[in-house]
């Protein structure tokens, strides 16, 4: 085995300490210089690096966080309790109230009014920009007819200042069956989709076996299915006393192709 290893070694008697040498660095460099080579420059310590990746101005760690706790003296709530979000959702809601309620100022006091609504007694001063958001009628009609007066012959003064309290507000006050009649009509005339079903429910919430022939006579002419069907659901429960009523008579004399189907109606549900 002895042979084999010398067999084997470098040439010229070099043994395992000179080919250990041989493989080292030159200029008799040790491992101690070759980890200051690997070293930063000038003597640099590990202290020195550290400090190097440190905040510049010598911001320690205590600085950082002191920098970033500033975020703690705004008055601002860490946290919101679930009971706090309807209140922060109203307020979400009523935010545009300032707004709407500085516009219907303006339209009550006339202010920048560029267009006029008429019917037989009145002229109504409006702002054209807010028929034009509300109405796809107004909007073609204003388009086309630069008179700045818009004739609604149809509907008396009380129906529409109702209609334009709506167009500014999105609301309707002191509304009865009959106002709510009169802009039903209106809302299908001038395509005022948000009108039409604010004054369908109205009417269905105050259906009376007096009133409920003319409703469905109405919705019928206006084909509107949703009101036609619950006018019939309530005919169905008070059968007895509209259908022997004038009312009905009427009904049958005026549109017999409805009352037929409603008769069949509550022959099949019955």
């Amino acid at each position: 085995m002895t042979q084999i290893v010398e067999h084997d070694s470098p040439s010229d008697s070099t043994d395992m300490t000179q080919i250990l040498e041989h493989d080292s660095p030159s200029d008799s460099t040790d491992m101690t210089q070759i980890l200051e080579h690997d070293s930063p420059s000038d003597s640099t310590d590990m202290t020195q690096i550290l400090e190097h990746d440190s905040p510049s101005d010598s911001t320690d760690m205590t600085q950082i966080l002191e920098h970033d706790s500033r975020l703690n003296s705004l008055d601002v709530p860490q946290t919101i309790a679930t009971d706090d979000f309807p209140f922060y959702a109203e307020q979400c809601a009523d935010s545009s109230l300032p707004w709407k309620d500085d516009l219907l100022l303006m339209y009550k006091k006339g202010l920048l009014c560029d267009t006029n609504l008429k019917t037989l007694s009145r002229s109504f001063p409006v702002h054209s920009l807010i028929l034009r958001i509300q109405s796809t009628v107004f909007n073609d009609i204003l388009d086309t007819d630069d008179s700045g007066s818009l004739y609604i012959e149809k509907l008396d003064e009380n129906t529409v200042q109702k209609l334009i309290l709506y167009l500014y507000t999105g609301t309707l006050d002191d509304l009865n069956v009959q106002s709510a009649k009169q802009l039903y009509s209106a809302s299908n005339e001038y395509e005022i989709t948000s009108l039409k079903h604010l004054c369908s429910f109205f009417l269905t919430e105050h259906l009376e076996p007096t009133n409920c022939c003319d409703i469905l006579c109405m919705a019928g002419i206006h084909k509107d299915h949703n009101l036609i069907s619950a006018v019939q659901c309530f005919i169905s429960k008070h059968a007895k006393e509209i259908l022997l009523s004038d009312p009905w008579e009427h009904l049958e004399q005026k549109d017999p192709l409805l009352a037929c189907k409603t008769l069949r109606k509550l022959y099949l549900e019955n």
